[in-house]
């Protein structure tokens, strides 16, 4: 993954105080935090698919609104223009599955002890 070269090539780097090396060390971690952020919220989505819990035609408007968030020339890789996309998935009530997992977290845990 390019962003996660250039990170490794921007921190292998002496350290210095330049500002833009910065600000593009910040900006590639918040890319990166919201692609990690999409892949877990997907990771949720296709359990609740798995479970049938939600109907395949309502995912429509979510891969249109992915594909957006992925085209480089719409949601450009710039500070000041990207976008994190973070509502995409308000429909689909994913905070039941975190819910979930989070219970049956505690539950083996407890198990274990």
């Amino acid at each position: 993954d390019e962003l996660t070269a250039e990170d490794q090539q921007l921190m292998s780097k002496k350290p210095s105080k330049n500002s833009k090396e910065e600000a593009n060390l910040t900006f590639n971690k918040r890319v990166l935090d919201a692609h990690r952020w999409h892949i877990n919220k997907l990771e949720r989505l296709q359990r609740k698919l798995n479970n049938e819990d939600v109907d395949v035609e309502s995912l429509d408007a979510l891969k249109e609104s992915l594909i957006l968030y992925m085209n480089e020339e719409v949601n450009q890789r710039t500070a000041e223009t990207f976008m994190d996309y973070d509502d995409v998935y308000d429909d689909f009530k994913l905070e039941e599955v975190e819910d979930y997992l989070a219970t049956g977290k505690e539950k083996d845990d407890e198990e274990e002890k």
